[in-house]
């Protein structure tokens, strides 16, 4: 898979490789890790015409249209940009030259040129290829994140079973201090109605934290269903894609 490919390539340059993104051929933008602000599509949109435009000038030339012309190098002082078109796709690699002073620039391209014919096999990926391998990493997310959800809502019963204890706990001291009190001596029993209104303060601040767990466990049963009925719409697109990639062959 394309993301694969580019985690290799990654892992190999390290901070030689300074971003990356895979986009469609009809602009939409697959992965990208450029900044929110920039438009990774408009810059798919423009190296997809300066290839073109470099396939019409092997055209003028009349030299023979092969896999060359599907790559494209930009060389500024501080930077590569490497773009590579396959039939789905257009994979634009951003290389940081102030980072390659260890590196000779051969041995950069030699290190992706490695992955050219892995990237390129992806031609006769479709879009709707794309889009499965995409649902299915959301969905590990998704899953991720119920298990999250799961663990918070374990955390809170096992709080909430301790708050049970105590508040079981006070009703016994509460009975037990009662039924001292009613054969207490007179100058025992203020000390006694002190103890009480310690515990009544103790429940209170209970049945204080009885109503904080109720709204943690009313908002983690609405993220639940929310994350459950996210996992259920990926897998229900994931079967669309898969239902009109099958009745398109």
């Amino acid at each position: 898979m394309v993301l694969e490919i580019l985690e290799k390539i990654k892992k190999e340059l390290g901070p030689v490789l300074k971003h990356s993104a895979i986009i469609y051929t009809d602009g939409t933008v697959l992965q990208s890790t450029f900044p929110d602000n920039v438009n990774v599509r408009g810059i798919g949109d423009n190296l997809a015409e300066a290839l073109s435009h470099l396939n019409t000038i092997s055209e003028f030339l009349q030299y023979e249209s092969s896999e060359f012309f599907n790559e494209l190098i930009f060389r500024t002082p501080n930077y590569y940009i490497l773009a590579i078109r396959t039939h789905a796709v257009i994979v634009v690699l951003i290389l940081d030259l102030s980072k390659a002073r260890v590196w000779e620039l051969d041995d950069i391209y030699e290190t992706i040129s490695n992955y050219l014919d892995e990237i390129k096999s992806l031609a006769d990926w479709d879009k709707s290829e794309f889009e499965i391998e995409e649902i299915k990493q959301e969905t590990e997310k998704v899953e991720k994140e119920i298990e999250k959800i799961k663990e918070t809502g374990k955390k809170i019963k096992e709080k909430d079973i301790e708050l049970r204890e105590e508040k079981k706990k006070i009703r016994d001291e509460k009975k037990e201090i009662r039924e001292i009190e009613k054969i207490a001596p007179e100058e025992e029993v203020d000390k006694i109605q002190k103890d009480l209104e310690k515990l009544k303060k103790k429940e209170e601040k209970i049945r204080k934290e009885e109503k904080k767990i109720l709204k943690e466990t009313q908002k983690l049963r609405e993220k639940s269903e929310e994350i459950i009925q996210k996992k259920e719409e990926l897998e229900e697109k994931e079967k669309e894609i898969i239902k009109k990639k099958e009745e398109s062959e």
